[in-house]
C-alpha cells in the first residue's frame, strides 16, 4: 500500500491583548443663562468606543465621553449640565495586520472639574483605552495515514475558532414615579450589570440589570436636592448564525449615555419620569470543533520524517457572577445636618490577579454625597472613595487565565456620624469571564524516510518500564500491539513495570 497521509485544515482563534493607552479629553461648559457659579456639587464622566477598524498596520478608533456636572449658582439655583465630547486615536503595530477583528473598549479612570471663570467650567476626563483583537491561525493537521506497516495514535481534541461578532442595541423604556413634587431632573446616571449570556441556536440570550441613579430638585419654596435609585431587569436576544449551546462568548456591554432620553410629567405632589436607556451589547463568539489528530506514529519498515507546528486556540475557563459589600468614610470640616443624597457614581477596576483557584479584582468605587449645613444654609458635597479588593473562588481556571470584568455599584446609602463624618455603604456586582490561550503541538506534515534494517535476531525480550503502555512497547519493538498480544497470551493489561514481553521476528533464510 502506498504511503498516503491525510490532513485536515484547522482554523484556530484566540484573543490577544495589544496595548493600554490613556488620553485626556478636555471640554469647557458654559452655565445656564450665563449664571455665575457658586460651587460645583457633583461631576462624572463615562466613555465608550463607537467604532474601531484596521487600516494597514494601524487600528483607528473613535469614541465619546459624556460629562455630567451639577452646580449651584450665586443666586442659589441648582443646575445640571450634560455634554458629550468625541475623541479619536489610533494604535500601530506589526501585530495589527494579523488581526481578524479589532476589539477596543474604554472607561474613565479620573475626572477633574475646575471653575475656569464666573460662568465657565473646565472638565477633564482621563480615558483608558484597552486595545486587543482576535487572531486566526491556519494549520494543516495530520488526521491519519494509510500505509502498510504504519501505526498511528489518534486523540480527539477541541479547538476554538472565531465565529463572528454579535451586536445589538436595546432601548430599555421605564417610567419612574416620584411621590413628591419635582421642579427639574438634574442628572440620570445608569450603569449596566451582566447577569448571564446563554448561547442557543443562532442567537444568545443576554440578561442583566440596569441600575439608575437620579438626582432631582424638589418644587418646595426652598428647593432641596434629592437622589433616587432604582434598578430594572432586562433580557435581549442577539442573533448570529452558527451560534449554538457550545459557543463561548466574550461580552462587552454599556449604556450609550449620549442617547439617553428623559421626559417628565411634573405635578404639584408627584412626578412621572420616562426614561429611554439604550443598552449596547457586543459579543465575540468562538465555536469549538472536535478534531481527530495523530499525536504519535511509527513505521515497522521505514523512518518517518515529521514536521510539527504550534497551534494557539482560545480556551474557555469559567464565568462567575458575584456580589460584595463595600464601604468608605470621609471627614468634613463643616457640620452635616442632613444627607440630601448621592450622585455621580462610578467604578474603576484597576487590576486583576488570577491564581490557581481564585481571581482577585481590585479597584475603587466613587460616589459624591450631597449634604446640608443648617448654620450656613448651604448645600455642600464631598467625594467618598471606596477602594475594594474582591476575591472570587472558582474551579475551571489557573494562574495563566485572563479575567475580563464587568463591575458596577448599586444600593448606595450614606449617613452622618456625629455630624463630622460621612459613611457610605454600597454593593458591587461583578460578572467575570475567565479564559486563556491554549498552545498545542500538532503534526503538520509527515513523509516516508529511509528503510530500517531488519532485526538481526530471531526474538527479543523487552522489560516494561514504569508508566509504559502497550503502545510504547510496540513502538520500541517496531511491531504491532496485536502481534504482542498474540505472542504473549498471558500478558495482563494494563502493563506493569517489570513485565516481560517476548516478540519473535520472522527470519528469511538465504542459501
Amino acid at each position: 500500500m502506498a504511503f498516503e497521509p491525510n490532513y485536515e485544515k484547522l482554523v484556530t482563534s484566540y484573543k490577544r491583548d495589544l496595548n493600554t493607552a490613556q488620553a485626556r479629553v478636555d471640554v469647557r461648559l458654559s452655565t445656564v443663562d450665563q449664571e455665575e457659579i457658586k460651587s460645583i456639587l457633583c461631576s462624572s464622566a463615562k466613555a465608550h468606543i463607537i467604532n474601531a477598524e484596521i487600516s494597514g498596520n494601524t487600528i483607528n478608533y473613535n469614541g465619546q465621553v459624556n460629562f455630567q456636572v451639577i452646580y449651584e449658582s450665586a443666586m442659589g439655583d441648582i443646575q445640571g449640565l450634560d455634554y458629550t465630547a468625541e475623541f479619536v486615536d489610533k494604535y500601530s503595530s506589526e501585530d495589527v495586520p494579523n488581526l481578524q477583528l479589532p476589539i477596543v473598549d474604554s472607561g474613565v479612570i479620573d475626572v477633574e472639574i475646575n471653575v475656569l471663570n464666573a460662568n465657565t467650567i473646565s472638565a477633564t476626563a482621563i480615558v483608558e483605552t484597552r486595545i486587543s483583537g482576535v487572531i486566526n491561525e491556519n494549520t494543516d493537521v495530520l488526521s491519519g495515514i494509510e500505509a502498510s506497516g504504519v501505526y498511528t495514535e489518534v486523540e480527539s481534541n477541541k479547538f476554538y475558532s472565531f465565529l463572528g461578532k454579535l451586536s445589538e442595541k436595546y432601548d430599555l423604556v421605564q417610567d419612574v414615579e416620584l411621590l413628591e413634587g419635582v421642579s427639574k431632573v438634574l442628572s440620570v446616571t445608569p450603569a449596566v450589570a451582566l447577569e448571564g449570556v446563554k448561547p442557543s441556536d443562532n442567537f444568545a440570550l443576554v440578561k442583566g440589570n440596569v441600575f439608575v441613579d437620579m438626582c432631582y430638585l424638589t418644587n418646595e419654596e426652598n428647593p432641596k436636592v434629592r437622589s433616587y435609585t432604582t434598578s430594572y431587569d432586562f433580557s435581549m436576544e442577539v442573533a448570529l448564525e452558527g451560534v449554538n449551546e457550545d459557543t463561548y462568548i466574550l461580552s462587552n456591554i454599556y449604556i450609550n449615555t449620549t442617547d439617553i432620553k428623559v421626559t417628565s410629567n411634573l405635578e404639584q405632589d408627584k412626578a412621572l419620569i420616562n426614561l429611554v436607556l439604550p443598552i449596547v451589547y457586543n459579543g465575540f463568539a468562538f465555536t469549538g470543533k472536535m478534531v481527530n489528530n495523530v499525536v504519535d506514529m511509527y513505521s515497522v519498515n521505514n523512518e518517518l520524517n515529521v514536521t510539527s507546528a504550534s497551534v494557539q486556540s482560545l480556551l474557555p475557563n469559567e464565568t462567575i457572577t458575584a456580589m460584595d459589600k463595600i464601604n468608605g468614610s470621609v471627614m468634613v470640616e463643616d457640620f452635616v445636618d442632613e444627607i440630601l443624597g448621592n450622585c455621580c457614581n462610578y467604578v474603576s477596576v484597576t487590576s486583576t490577579f488570577v491564581e490557581e483557584d481564585s481571581v482577585t479584582i481590585e479597584g475603587v468605587a466613587n460616589t459624591t454625597v450631597l449634604y446640608y449645613n443648617k448654620e450656613d444654609n448651604s448645600k455642600n458635597s464631598i467625594i467618598v472613595e471606596m477602594p475594594f479588593s474582591v476575591k472570587v473562588n472558582g474551579n475551571n481556571f489557573n494562574e495563566n487565565s485572563i479575567a475580563q470584568v464587568n463591575c458596577v455599584m448599586n444600593d448606595i446609602s450614606a449617613k452622618s456620624k456625629r455630624g463630622q463624618e460621612i459613611e457610605v455603604f454600597a454593593k458591587l456586582y461583578l460578572y467575570v469571564e475567565l479564559y486563556s490561550t491554549n498552545t498545542s503541538v500538532v503534526i503538520s506534515q509527515v513523509s516516508i524516510g529511509e528503510a530500517i534494517a531488519p532485526p538481526d535476531c530471531a526474538f527479543k525480550i523487552y522489560v516494561v518500564k514504569n508508566n509504559e503502555t502497550l503502545w510504547d512497547v510496540a513502538k520500541n519493538l517496531r511491531t504491532s500491539e496485536e502481534d504482542i498480544l498474540n505472542q504473549n497470551k498471558d500478558l495482563e493489561l494494563p502493563l506493569k513495570a517489570g513485565d516481560r514481553v517476548l516478540i519473535y521476528y520472522q527470519k528469511v533464510m538465504e542459501f
